[in-house]
């Protein structure tokens, strides 16, 4: 702290006895103002004026001791003991201002040999460094309720000064070590009235409160926002699990509980029901629409002319967003259909009015809302089937995709069926669409029959397009048992089931466990399969090269992601974890790609260039082919993984070998 300037020139005149009596004075009046007595020895000491300077600190330290106030008298000797007392008598005095403030304590005399306090340091540094650990341990006491840092509530079990650590017994029944050193960072002191030791202390006293009561206790116990999971796990073992949400319902609705404008989806207690208005309106002010409309329902507990306020600020927020964000006018004009608004801003005058419905449907974040705007579309507009067809195409929701093609197949069976083919043929053009009705077909029969191994392939074609991305986890459910990929097989004939099975070998979008299970539901269905898996021929380069790319993949490759994704998994929070979830889809990918090339090697199969019969076209022959005109061209017929032909290198396996074969 900054020496007061009349302070200040009364030391640089000399006039060292003012000084002296404004110390006494600020010493009967406020002896624990440590900062103003520090600041001012300090300077005395600094301006050659040392001796006066130890002269007050002393008389100070003197008037604490009078007082009983020892606690800010070792912090008198922590931030100017070097001022106060010489280098040779510091480590006496602290130790008599340590006894003065810990004597009682059980822990305080062992500490003392603990810590290497007996012994003389002249050190002020490693005196302090000492002391600050020794009070690390001091403050808690066997017995004592604290807050651990990623734990919760807990009790001090015991002290161990050998291994210098704290056996806390935590609420939950477990038990943890905490190192004295951690215990400043990870130990919060509670008093005796916050609601953590109450609950466990006396916790049939907790379970009489009424809910709003409480919540109060809850909220004003913690110096922060309380996320409503931390509530939920406050109530615990005070409220049964199964009236957690009508006992939060009730608990809310008190004036007085504010959302935090700060920390989404968490609470405080306001001090009176003029602050938490105040504060409601503050935040309502600065807060996107969304906010302002969940802000608005918030204020039915709050008094009418707040509400009133809110109520036309959003008038406005909507008149003004007419023009430009129409789905946000419509959201708010929903929000106050029960109050008294423009003709043109009521939600139905909205609907018949936009002249881009799907657009304007597409704008709408909320489900719920844009739900009821589907709603007012069947009701309002006779183009609506039009725009519900055009609206499935873009429409993300499950549950909202299955209410437009309930109304259009009530309404006229073949536009469900035209957006079915639309959403088969370009899967990328409507991901969510496709998506759905690919979850949709395992449950309906009549759209797993009507083109099962395009489905088939269509599913394990979309699991590695980008577009689906967003959608893949769903996707590689549907191999899952139940799932639309096992339930298609029924609907396969023979040659159907192959064309399958191929397709599944060589997909890299499912998990090896994933791809061999339903390997096994198609040959279980089409036995005959088993005996028809024919050799994969190849140059013998080429099957070296595939084994030392298998190589690579089973001892580097796998091995590294796998690393990968536990470092990635230590980060933190798995459901927003970016490195995790990427490593994760470069591990399928990678096993995917493994289990191919082992499948695809177990079946391969060496061409002999030695053996060839030149008197007909084979595998690795080459074949000059001319046309009417003269033309020439030259193919040389090798197996799928020479193909190149750009080069003239084509695949037995091609449709252009296939028939030169």
């Amino acid at each position: 702290m900054a020496v007061p300037r009349e302070i200040r020139q009364r030391i640089e005149k000399g006039d060292l006895d003012a000084v002296e009596s404004a110390w006494l004075e600020h010493a009967t009046e406020a002896p624990q103002d440590l900062e103003w007595f520090t600041g001012i020895g300090r300077h005395l000491a600094a301006t050659s004026h040392a001796d006066t300077a130890r002269t007050l600190l002393e008389m100070l330290a003197d008037e604490l001791r009078s007082r009983g106030l020892a606690r800010e008298r070792l912090e008198l000797l922590r931030e100017a003991g070097e001022v106060m007392v010489s280098k040779s008598r510091l480590h006496e005095a602290v130790i008599e201002a340590l006894r003065e403030v810990w004597g009682a304590h059980p822990s305080f005399e062992p500490g003392l040999d603990s810590f290497q306090l007996r012994r003389s340091a002249r050190d002020p540094a490693e005196i302090w460094d000492r002391v600050s650990r020794l009070e690390s341990v001091l403050r808690f006491a066997p017995g004592t309720i604290v807050w651990i840092e990623g734990h919760g509530a807990g009790r001090v079990g015991d002290v161990n000064l050998e291994l210098e650590s704290f056996r806390m017994e935590l609420e939950s029944g477990r038990e943890i070590r905490v190192g004295f050193r951690a215990a400043g960072k990870l130990l919060t002191s509670l008093e005796a009235d916050h609601f953590v030791v109450q609950k466990m202390e006396d916790p049939a006293k907790l379970r009489e409160l009424r809910p709003p009561e409480l919540l109060e206790r809850i909220l004003t116990s913690f110096a922060r926002p309380v996320t409503v999971a931390e509530l939920r796990t406050a109530v615990e073992g005070l409220v049964p699990a199964e009236r957690w949400t009508s006992w939060w319902t009730a608990a809310r609705r008190h004036s007085q509980v504010m959302a935090s404008p700060t920390v989404r989806n968490a609470y405080m207690w306001a001090g009176s029901n003029e602050e938490a208005t105040a504060a409601l309106w503050r935040q309502f002010e600065s807060a996107p629409a969304a906010t302002q409309i969940e802000l608005l329902r918030k204020a039915d507990a709050q008094d009418g002319e707040l509400r009133r306020r809110m109520i036309e600020t959003l008038k406005g927020r909507a008149r003004a967003a007419l023009a430009n964000e129409a789905g946000l006018a419509f959201e708010i004009a929903l929000a106050l259909d029960r109050s008294e608004l423009d003709p043109d801003l009521a939600p139905a005058a909205q609907i018949a009015a936009v002249t881009n419905p799907e657009r304007f449907l597409s704008s709408i974040p909320s489900k719920v809302v844009r739900g009821r705007a589907y709603d007012l579309v069947r009701e309002k507009r006779p183009d609506w089937p039009q725009v519900f067809a055009g609206s499935a195409t873009i429409e993300t929701e499950p549950s909202l995709l299955a209410a437009l093609f309930e109304a259009l197949g009530a309404h006229d069976r073949t536009m469900v069926d035209r957006l079915v083919d639309r959403a088969l043929v370009q899967p990328a053009d409507a991901p969510a669409l496709f998506t759905w009705i690919a979850e949709r077909a395992a449950v309906d029969e009549a759209l797993r029959s009507s083109a099962p191994l395009r489905w088939f392939k269509r599913i394990l074609q979309a699991l590695v397009r980008d577009e689906l991305q967003p959608y893949r986890r769903r996707l590689v459910a549907l191999s899952e048992s139940g799932g639309t990929l096992p339930r298609l097989l029924p609907h396969f004939a023979e040659s159907d089931a192959l064309d399958a099975l191929e397709s599944l070998r060589k997909s890299t979008g499912l998990s090896t466990d994933r791809k061999r299970s339903l390997e096994d539901a198609v040959v279980l269905r089409f036995p005959a399969l088993r005996a028809t898996e024919e050799p994969l021929y190849a140059l013998e380069d080429s099957i070296r090269v595939k084994r030392e790319e298998l190589k690579t993949l089973l001892e580097q490759d796998i091995p590294r992601n796998r690393r990968a994704i536990e470092e990635a998994r230590a980060l933190g929070d798995l459901r927003e974890n970016f490195e995790y979830k990427s490593a994760r889809q470069r591990h399928e990918y990678l096993s995917a790609r493994a289990e191919a090339l082992a499948v695809e090697l177990s079946r391969s199969k060496a061409i002999d260039l030695a053996q060839l019969d030149l008197s007909r076209i084979g595998i690795g022959t080459a074949a000059l082919l001319r046309d009417e005109a003269g033309g020439e061209r030259q193919l040389t017929l090798l197996g799928p993984w020479e193909s190149a032909p750009e080069s003239g290198v084509l695949s037995y396996l091609s449709e252009v070998a296939q028939s030169l074969l």
